[in-house]
């Protein structure tokens, strides 16, 4: 079979699964530490909205331990983005416009990771700028991938691009009710913050539907 019809190798399937997890666990561990030390409001943040992604780990101690999981996920995201479009037959038809959307998100996650914790009106604007790029980038990369894959006639792409597709969807119809909601009808801060939970739960479950679509047994 040639490289260009073959399956993925495993280690895309681990680096698709590692994106999946890993954003998730660093998250989940600076707000345990910094809600175990008091720093950051108790809730669950999916249903109450009572702290966003920021500030759940934007302070110590949980801050030093996102970092140092975060930025290694970034150089991860990049070499994901960068690398699939070389290994997948389908990509290659499309391998611009997927790859630039991947890096761009990937680099705009280091520029949010970078201030995030620092102080000022600029880091602030920096912080901001960095998440919407980084969720607009990836995610604008995973519908790109979710179009390319229309043209390959596997039962396993073509689970994969509806599950994509579902998954963009609505993570876009998420991002617009978020901003009617604080623009449009003024909601409390704590709507928004449900929002951005949700939305990142979303775009790590594209990652999982790309680990499943790349992952084959040993032996397969």
């Amino acid at each position: 079979m040639s490289t260009a019809t073959s399956p993925l190798p495993l280690r895309w399937w681990h680096l698709a699964a590692t994106l999946a997890v890993l954003p998730v666990l660093a998250i989940l561990l600076a707000y345990s530490l910094n809600a175990q030390a008091g720093t950051t409001p108790v809730c669950n943040p999916f249903l109450s909205g009572c702290v966003s992604i920021s500030r759940a780990v934007r302070v110590e101690p949980g801050l030093p331990w996102f970092r140092l999981l975060m930025i290694p996920c970034t150089a991860l995201l990049a070499l994901f983005w960068a690398g699939l479009p070389a290994r997948s037959a389908a990509l290659r038809r499309h391998p611009t416009a997927t790859l630039l959307a991947g890096v761009t998100g990937a680099f705009f996650l280091l520029l949010y990771i970078s201030f995030l914790g620092t102080a000022g009106e600029m880091s602030q604007w920096l912080r901001r700028t960095g998440i919407i790029f980084f969720f607009a980038g990836t995610g604008l990369a995973q519908l790109l991938l979710a179009r390319a894959l229309q043209d390959d006639p596997s039962a396993r792409a073509r689970q994969c691009r509806r599950q994509l597709l579902t998954l963009c969807t609505a993570m876009v119809l998420l991002g617009l009710a978020n901003s009617f909601t604080q623009y449009g009808l003024g909601a409390p801060d704590e709507w928004e913050n449900i929002g951005e939970w949700w939305l990142g739960l979303l775009l790590c479950a594209g990652f999982v539907t790309m680990a499943r679509w790349q992952y084959r047994p040993s032996g397969a």
